[in-house]
């Protein structure tokens, strides 16, 4: 299984917030990183989705 990776700015626009809102994520201990602080996408979704109760980037999906 690959592994998907992005920086903050990245994550943030995948996520369709503003970069300020992925770093109060990551100061709430909300993103999955490694240690060059890429996120790791699939795992941060999973956390997002517990967390928020939803995917973030759906949230303007039609029902």
């Amino acid at each position: 299984m690959t592994v998907t990776y992005m920086n903050q700015s990245q994550y943030a626009e995948y996520q369709h917030v503003s970069r300020k809102t992925v770093t109060i994520w990551k100061q709430k201990g909300l993103l999955v990183t490694e240690a060059s602080d890429r996120v790791n996408v699939a795992a941060t979704d999973a956390r997002l989705r517990g967390h928020f109760g939803l995917l973030l980037r759906n949230r303007n999906a039609p029902a």
